[in-house]
């Protein structure tokens, strides 16, 4: 931990205090976009939210930068899943500043091991969470699992508004809800659809909401061609009409196999600033 305390004097005093953003309410941080979708839903307008890893990045990949780093130590709260292997070193450092308070959002989340199954609820897989998939975001359930959790801290930070923030969370809750109801309904006129998608991000929302992940990248790694050709068939088989990769990816293996099955390959963002509207959408194309 010695390191990152050293880290941080040193990230605190890069070019002076005029680098370092001014922001008029208290700041909370946020590790990815869909986060902020959360914080902002419950507290309104009543902090400065900063994302870290923007938009159109990477979860898995993105670099944090110094004023990211910046951002994470300085705020009041720092919402993270805290399975993303770019933010640990923004986690650690902000542990080691004791005015940040550091909330991992995974260990609200139910878990899913790299055998399907899911992690026993209440106990502390925080030494063995390799092979664990972070996705946890992408999904109903998790979602209304993170609201909770961030209400509960804003409540904390700021007791004044606690009762508009537990309201507001009951609002973003009941719209958890129905996106749960759409996929409920639409799975009762149709059999378990198949998700073709390159990098495998929708294995929560997958089990949540009906439907199979069927990921084109294995293990990090380009596919090969039986495998490709297995996919093809598949969908083919089951009337897949859309193959879907991440915004941040689009590799030339989706627009074959999209070609081949007569599908159309489409863009799916992990960190779609509208966490609601892009797991909605993703559910009506799914089912179309």
């Amino acid at each position: 931990m010695k390191k990152y305390i050293i880290a941080l004097a040193a990230i605190l005093s890069l070019g002076g205090c005029d680098n370092i953003t001014k922001h008029d309410k208290p700041t909370i941080a946020v590790s990815i976009e869909p986060l902020r979708y959360f914080v902002e839903r419950i507290a309104g307008d009543d902090f400065d939210v900063v994302s870290i890893i923007p938009e159109g990045a990477s979860a898995e990949s993105y670099e944090p930068t110094p004023q990211n780093m910046r951002d994470a130590i300085t705020s009041d709260l720092f919402f993270c899943i805290g399975l993303l292997d770019n933010e640990r070193n923004m986690i650690e450092a902000a542990e080691a500043d004791t005015t940040a308070r550091v909330i991992e959002l995974y260990k609200s989340c139910l878990l899913m091991a790299p055998d399907g199954r899911y992690l026993t609820e209440g106990v502390d897989y925080s030494d063995s969470l390799r092979g664990v998939d972070p996705h946890v975001w992408i999904s109903p359930a998790n979602g209304f699992r993170m609201s909770e959790k961030i209400a509960e801290e804003l409540c904390r930070l700021n007791p004044d508004k606690a009762t508009q923030y537990r309201k507001n969370k009951a609002l973003l809750q009941n719209d958890i809800d129905l996106l749960y109801f759409l996929a409920l309904t639409k799975a009762q006129n149709k059999r378990l659809p198949k998700a073709i998608i390159y990098h495998p991000a929708l294995t929560y929302m997958a089990d949540c909401c009906f439907f199979e992940q069927i990921a084109i990248e294995k293990d990090g790694k380009e596919p090969s061609a039986a495998y490709i050709k297995e996919i093809i068939e598949i969908g083919r088989k089951n009337g897949v009409k859309r193959v879907f990769y991440q915004s941040q990816l689009n590799p030339e293996s989706v627009k074959t196999i999209a070609d081949e099955i007569g599908a159309t390959p489409t863009e799916f963002n992990p960190l779609a600033k509208n966490w609601l509207l892009s797991l909605k959408t993703l559910i009506e194309q799914i089912y179309e």
